[in-house]
């Protein structure tokens, strides 16, 4: 389905009013209280156990090579045997200690690849992650020595400003101005938690000092641990939320390192969760997929091993870093076998760091097949819609549902949105696959529009009478503008 045929999408936006039940349905917004002291538990110490929590992960950041499966198709890298072997990444990367963790969903703990484990958790629990910093002379490892701030003084550029005229206007948003890469932190996006960017956890204070967890070797090991203490509350929505580093000053290098992942809020035991509305109707198979983008360095392979490749320098080009779109951790993956028939929800995350993908399904002759969407960054709606394309942005979360009425192998299309330098020629590429077999062309399809979801998250309505302003939002798609 070529891009061609978009052209004006004219969006009314009410303000505080909902957009019908038979869509979503929102509450009104969840105040958060701050907590001026921190919230009771968090804060920085390796002796802290944090494991008070009805759940409780150990993350750790650390540096690790990973084999990147499908990697030998992918544009751009020379390796030893061109065609016939993948290459490797070394790069910084969020891995759980499973042995003192609980569960991970999809039993995902990111030792895989370099995704971050997948985290879940209930409505009306205590989540406790402890982030444990062991990238310990990363800079140096990956040969980052000089910060972002000299790479663009040596273009001759100003501090603050960027190239490309792309003005930087608070000092803190500038990439390396206070912290190397090897400092980070957590967010969790899109979740309605109490705010946990800035030291202590729970403050509301704008002025107040980054969260930032450092290697042991900075600051005498003082911060090389922080302790999140989360309250989940009763009637927070249940779905699929995001959970990436945050860190402003490192936060886009480690972004593109795969320092992205799910949260699964609620499972297949926990009412009003999609797992649990799914279960209930015949669907048990859940099959995540999360696209992201790897930046490579094109001259910085090993030289002791030419088919390992390190993180690319931040201000990426064409001429001097890989961009390699990814799928889980694999490159053009084949991330799902199902039957004739069958009916999968996928989780999808579009983890993207700087672009934004538009998306669709074909088979093997180019002929394009619908698919279903029932619920949009962790909301679900009453009802499924039956979609061709979608475009999604970073961070965004959509509850696909796939169904197919004949075996063979269908191929999920990505046209890469802003992407300034053109690193993928404006082409159409498969980003993964799917293999339907005929084992089972006997059993009888779902009706997917008959599925019903409980929408939204409990809340009040809100009436007609309480909507304040209203705003129309006009967005003009043309992709042979310059």
């Amino acid at each position: 389905m070529p891009l061609s045929s978009c052209g004006v999408l004219i969006i009314t936006s009410i303000i505080g009013m909902q957009l019908g039940r038979n869509v979503a349905v929102f509450a009104q917004p969840r105040i958060m209280k701050p907590f001026v002291d921190g919230v009771p538990g968090s804060g920085y110490g390796c002796d802290n156990p944090c494991s008070s929590g009805d759940v409780n992960y150990v993350i750790r950041a650390h540096l690790k090579e990973y084999a990147i499966a499908g990697s030998r198709n992918a544009p751009g890298f020379v390796t030893t045997d061109p065609g016939n072997v993948d290459v490797t990444m070394f790069t910084r990367t969020f891995e759980g200690d499973k042995a003192v963790s609980s569960p991970f969903c999809f039993d995902d703990d990111g030792t895989s690849g370099p995704l971050n484990p997948c985290l879940t958790v209930a409505p009306n629990q205590t989540l406790n992650i402890k982030v444990i910093n062991e990238m310990v002379n990363g800079i140096e490892l990956l040969f980052q020595e000089m910060t972002p701030v000299q790479i663009l003084n040596s273009y001759g550029q100003d501090f603050p400003d960027f190239q490309d005229g792309q003005n930087v206007t608070n000092v803190q948003n500038t990439p390396g101005v206070d912290v190397t890469f090897d400092e980070t932190n957590i967010h969790l996006h899109g979740m309605q938690v109490v705010p946990h960017l800035f030291y202590p956890q729970g403050t509301a204070n704008a002025s107040s000092d980054w969260i930032t967890i450092t290697p042991s070797n900075k600051l005498n090991g003082t911060q090389t641990c922080f302790c999140y203490v989360f309250d989940i509350t009763e009637d927070h929505p249940q779905g699929s939320f995001f959970w990436h580093i945050h860190r402003h000053g490192s936060a886009s290098m480690q972004s593109w390192a795969g320092m992205a992942g799910l949260l699964q809020v609620g499972n297949a035991n926990t009412t009003g969760s999609p797992e649990h509305d799914l279960a209930q109707q015949g669907i048990e198979r859940h099959v995540p997929l999360v696209l992201w983008e790897w930046a490579s360095a094109m001259n910085n392979s090993d030289a002791t091993n030419p088919n390992t490749y390190y993180e690319g320098p931040f201000q990426i080009t064409p001429d001097n870093t890989i961009l390699t779109f990814m799928a889980n951790n694999e490159y053009q993956p084949t991330f799902l076998t199902m039957t004739v028939n069958e009916t999968v929800h996928v989780p999808f995350l579009c983890a993207q760091t700087s672009t934004g993908s538009a998306l669709w399904i074909v088979d093997a002759s180019g002929e394009s097949y619908p698919f279903w969407v029932f619920a949009a960054d962790g909301i679900s709606y009453s009802k499924a819609v039956r979609k061709e394309m979608i475009v999604v942005g970073p961070g965004q979360r959509e509850g696909l549902l796939l169904q197919f009425p004949r075996a063979g192998r269908y191929s999920i299309m990505q046209y890469i949105l802003n992407d300034a330098f053109n690193f993928t020629n404006d082409a159409e590429l498969p980003v993964a696959y799917v293999e339907v077999t005929d084992t089972q062309i006997d059993v009888p399809p779902i009706d997917i529009l008959s599925l019903a979801f409980q929408p939204g998250m409990p809340g009040q309505d809100i009436n007609a009478s309480e909507v304040a302003h209203q705003v129309d939002l006009v967005f003009n798609i043309d992709q042979n503008s310059t």
